[in-house]
């Protein structure tokens, strides 16, 4: 357990470094086939297997942005969703990602049923270092990560949530047309 959390933490501080240090790359790719793969490289997280997850709302389906910023994004929102799950017998955990299309913005929403946020954490939840819980398993960089990262690609990261019934992560994203 402990070698996995560091290995997470390892992860989150090579995001960052990513962030800072690269290029925005845009490229053309298929949101969908993006969030297949990240759903892959979750997979062997704890509890993955006890949730459902649902990518029949992704209308939109090819994105003209940096696809490796935009997956260190999203791995954040979903990997969040994962772990912050509601265990209770009888509840179905879900998670419904979907997008839609307004000129050249694409917006990719990250929505849960899970624990959802406290309101008072709602402005702290981007800040380097924060969690909402003693008992949370993670760093707290992941959502700063995020938050850096779609600072970077000119995109930003909006979030509604109902302690105790979900939240729901948007991501607002312009076409990236380099030149």
């Amino acid at each position: 357990n402990s070698v996995l959390k560091l290995d997470s933490f390892i992860n989150e501080i090579l995001d960052y470094s990513r962030n800072k240090r690269m290029e925005i790359s845009a490229e053309q790719f298929e949101l969908k086939e993006l969030c297949e793969e990240i759903l892959d490289n979750l997979k062997y997280m704890d509890d993955f297997s006890t949730i459902q997850v649902d990518l029949n709302g992704i209308k939109q389906s090819t994105v003209q942005q940096d696809k490796v910023r935009l997956k260190i994004i999203l791995s954040n929102l979903i990997s969040n969703a994962i772990r912050f799950q509601k265990r209770i017998p009888g509840h179905q955990s879900l998670i419904k990602i979907s997008s839609e299309r307004d000129l050249d913005i694409t917006m990719i929403h990250v929505e849960d049923n899970g624990e959802g946020i406290r309101s008072e954490h709602n402005h702290k939840i981007f800040e380097m270092f924060f969690r909402a819980s003693d008992t949370s398993k993670g760093s707290g960089l992941g959502l700063y990560i995020a938050k850096e990262s779609a600072q970077k690609i000119g995109a930003k990261i909006t979030l509604r949530s109902v302690y105790g019934k979900g939240s729901t992560f948007t991501v607002i994203a312009p076409d990236f047309n380099p030149g």
